[in-house]
């Protein structure tokens, strides 16, 4: 299953830049 854990990251990591984009400068 890491397909999906990565695919789900990948939308996570994307909606959270998307919500914040200094939060990956702060949070990696």
């Amino acid at each position: 299953m890491q397909i999906v854990q990565s695919a789900v990251l990948s939308c996570w990591m994307m909606i959270r830049a998307y919500h914040s984009p200094w939060t990956i400068s702060q949070s990696r």
